[in-house]
């Protein structure tokens, strides 16, 4: 797996390519990462991104933001 930046994440989600999106703390093979596939998009990147963090990056022991992965 390797790690990719916000900015690539939002162009992958656009051109509807798969990629993980998993808190801070947590590891990308773990229960907590959400493997994005092109049919569970949203309407757009930021409500996702928005409801993600809201959701899962709420407290210091899983991370207070998410990290984006997309296998090699």
């Amino acid at each position: 797996m390797k790690q990719i930046n916000k900015v690539q994440a939002r162009k992958l989600y656009s051109e509807k390519k798969p990629f993980i999106i998993v808190p801070a703390n947590m590891r990308p093979d773990s229960q907590f990462a959400v493997h994005m596939k092109p049919g569970w998009m949203f309407r757009n990147f930021n409500n996702f991104y928005n409801e993600f963090c809201y959701y899962n990056c709420n407290n210091n022991e899983v991370g207070r933001y998410p990290r984006f992965y997309v296998e090699d």
